[in-house]
């Protein structure tokens, strides 16, 4: 198994050369510990978790079902150059801050991108600071809602193609419409559900009178 990774490793890496797609060595998330852990060498292609110049990737290319990836806990500081996560169609990969990550902040990288079925989960516990240290810029590739199930506060972070709303609407799946408070949060939109029965409902997001996008969600 190893020799089989060192000669996928070596053939990924030439081919990266070869064809330049990027100026900084690639991290690929292949989870050949099995722990789930970014601390865990083996679980990166090639082995050795990832530098501070490294370009970070957690896909589908290695494991075609759904995966979580669990960051340090304690104090410990993550670097990298960039991260881009997405999952397939119906496979979700999701990178979490800990509870246990006292880290402020628990990342620094310059460049995130956040594709289809991506997820960052913050349940960071530091008690003071920013989560992430970041010098450039954050990319949705498509309107991402969190936390999804959601008992107070739906978060809406809109792709990055997608005009900024200025009105958004909940309609119930007996096609209720609920006009629920909510604000712009430094670019993320947020929804007040407190008040609203436990269910399924499609939320609608509107520029200028036109239905620019809709999405799904379950409150608990």
């Amino acid at each position: 198994m190893r020799k089989m990774k060192s000669a996928v490793c070596l053939s990924i890496s030439t081919l990266l050369i070869g064809i330049s797609l990027s100026n900084y060595a690639q991290k690929r998330w292949d989870g050949e510990e099995g722990d789930g852990q970014w601390n865990s060498a083996r679980n990166w292609l090639p082995d050795g978790v990832p530098l501070y110049n490294e370009a970070v990737i957690l896909n589908n290319e290695f494991i075609p079902s759904s995966y979580h990836v669990t960051l340090p806990f304690s104090n410990t500081v993550v670097e990298f150059f960039s991260l881009q996560i997405n999952g397939s169609p119906q496979q979700v990969v999701s990178l979490e801050i800990p509870d246990g990550s006292t880290a402020s902040p628990a990342i620094i990288t310059q460049n995130i991108t956040i594709g289809k079925n991506g997820i960052i989960v913050n349940s960071s516990g530091a008690a003071a600071g920013n989560t992430f240290s970041l010098s450039g810029f954050i990319k949705f590739e498509e309107t991402v809602l969190f936390p999804n199930p959601v008992s107070t506060t739906l978060c809406i972070n809109l792709a990055q193609d997608t005009e900024p709303c200025i009105n958004m609407y909940v309609v119930t799946q007996q096609g209720q419409l609920i006009q629920p408070r909510w604000r712009n949060n430094n670019g993320t939109y947020e929804i007040d559900v407190r008040l609203i029965n436990k269910g399924v409902y499609t939320i609608l997001l509107y520029k200028k009178n036109r239905l620019v996008e809709c999405k799904q969600f379950i409150k608990e």
